[in-house]
């Protein structure tokens, strides 16, 4: 059985170049050669960020989008604007990844720096004004997200007790 491949666990600093190519990162290479991915799916849902998505997950997405019931006016809107600024996508020899133009011109993400986060299997591509607004709300609300995960871990050592569980 193999091992699964982590992907990187931090954001990858990247730029786009003036034809509308990300230069991926050596690390973001390796892991996708390690994966096994080859095909790719990039888009924006919400015309900030661009999305990277392997395509088994695209493929996926796109099936609970078109069996979503309680929400489907939602998913079908969601999977109309994902495919008008998407595309398929490839890692050419050089690790470059021609980003579908009009993505690039919705988000305006040519000749500049971009950041990568690898999350469950999406590769997020932030813009610099859009990586130093998540980057505030993060740190705005980072006592209140300590906070919540003391609770949390506070709430699973009182369910190992109840339980008997000593095994964590």
């Amino acid at each position: 059985m193999s091992k699964p491949v982590n992907p990187p666990q931090y954001h990858l600093p990247a730029s786009v170049d003036d034809k509308g190519r990300l230069n991926t990162p050596a690390a973001a290479i390796s892991y996708f050669e390690a994966a096994g991915i080859t095909e790719l799916f990039c888009t924006t849902l919400d015309q900030r960020m661009a999305l990277i998505y392997p395509m088994d997950i695209w493929a996926r997405n796109l099936e609970v989008m078109a069996n979503a019931r309680d929400a489907s006016g939602a998913a079908k809107r969601t999977a109309f604007r994902a495919r008008a600024f998407g595309g398929e996508v490839k890692l050419d020899k050089a690790g470059r990844i021609l980003l579908p133009s009009n993505l690039r011109a919705a988000l305006d993400i040519e000749k500049q720096p971009v950041w990568l986060d690898f999350h469950n299997g999406v590769v997020k591509v932030m813009t610099k004004p859009v990586y130093e607004a998540e980057m505030q709300l993060a740190k705005a609300h980072a006592a209140d997200d300590q906070a919540a995960d003391q609770h949390d871990d506070t709430d699973r050592e009182h369910q190992h007790h109840q339980t008997g569980d000593a095994s964590q």
